[in-house]
């Protein structure tokens, strides 16, 4: 095989090996979207969605089944139409459009910024998780507004959280 025949294979090895690593990270955002998607539990995954115009929309957590009645209320999906049409947004990171009412009626959290949560964020996903977390579960005594911090961290990185049903406290739900 000549010089270019062979620059032209590694090349193209090269370009497969991305195609493959592009494919399967998107595969892994399916999975991780279907999971919170697929959650209608009473204490259901949080979902954080953009609230409001698309280059200024603001973050907002909010437990799945929670969203999926204020779909169902207010556009009347059903959880079919809902979890087709969330897969679509959460995707495209797309922002929605809701009242202040409706955020308020149906439970949507702003998440408000915090530095110290950010500044834990850049020192990566396990430094992160090990300094809120023992195991599974959130260490005691932050604020509403760092529990929210962190479950958007989460969110960034497809780990999925959840109130636990039986304790009350923010768990990472590894199911």
């Amino acid at each position: 095989m000549n010089k270019v025949g062979k620059e032209f294979k590694y090349l193209f090895i090269i370009i497969l090996m991305f195609v493959s690593l592009t494919v399967s990270c998107q595969k892994k955002s399916c999975l991780f979207f279907d999971k919170l998607l697929n959650d209608f539990s009473r204490n259901s995954s949080f979902v954080l969605v953009k609230v409001g115009l698309q280059n200024k929309g603001i973050d907002y957590l909010i437990e799945n089944d929670d969203l999926f009645y204020f779909f169902n209320q207010a556009k009347g999906l059903n959880r079919t139409q809902y979890q087709k049409l969330m897969m679509s947004i959460l995707q495209s990171n797309q922002s929605i459009n809701i009242s202040r009412k409706d955020i308020s009626k149906f439970g949507f959290l702003k998440v408000i910024a915090n530095a110290h949560v950010r500044a834990r964020f850049s020192k990566g996903k396990d430094s992160f998780v090990k300094y809120y977390f023992k195991e599974k579960v959130l260490k005691e005594g932050f604020t509403d507004e760092v529990k929210n911090n962190i479950v958007q961290a989460l969110f960034y990185w497809q780990i999925v959280t959840k109130i636990d049903g039986e304790s009350g406290v923010l768990i990472i739900d590894n199911k």
